[in-house]
């Protein structure tokens, strides 16, 4: 992979809150280590995020579970990464915590639609595995197109 000179970026910030169950944090980590948090009251949606040395990685949750996962990290050749900087989010969607999202198999190009819609534009914030770039791309209140793409550049079907 090659460094890109700009990019449309979508990001979120919080304050983790296990009793709205959002909780999240930043650690240094490796390719399969299991992160561990307080239980929540059923398997959340987990998005990651990762980079090492200043170059951005791809990272994802595997084995997602009430109280933890095991993460994947990959370098832009898709071979796996030790000592990374690790950002992450868990989430149970909920009316009371205002998130929406979904954990399930999923292809390049396909249009992810939900309802009741947001009243304003939402932020995406996705990440795939095993060894998965995933972006929101064509955003509107009531969903996205899903774009997927392996390090090498070609397109992703049948990603969770």
């Amino acid at each position: 992979g090659r460094a890109v000179p700009n990019a449309w970026v979508q990001w979120i910030a919080f304050v983790p809150s296990p009793t709205q169950e959002v909780i999240g944090g930043v650690l240094i980590a490796s390719h399969g280590q299991h992160i561990s948090f307080p239980r929540l009251s059923s398997t959340p949606v987990i998005v990651t995020n990762a980079q090492k040395d200043g170059k951005a990685l791809i990272s994802g949750a595997q084995n997602n579970a009430p109280d933890g996962f095991d993460l994947c990290i990959l370098d832009d050749s898709g071979r796996t990464v030790s000592g990374a900087w690790v950002l992450w989010i868990v989430v149970v969607p909920k009316s009371k915590n205002g998130f929406k999202g979904e954990v399930r198999m999923r292809s390049n190009g396909q249009n992810i639609q939900f309802t009741p819609s947001f009243s304003k534009g939402p932020v995406y914030v996705l990440s795939a595995q095993p060894g998965v770039m995933a972006g929101a791309v064509d955003n509107r209140q009531d969903g996205f197109t899903l774009s997927l793409i392996k390090h090498d550049g070609t397109r992703a079907d049948n990603i969770m």
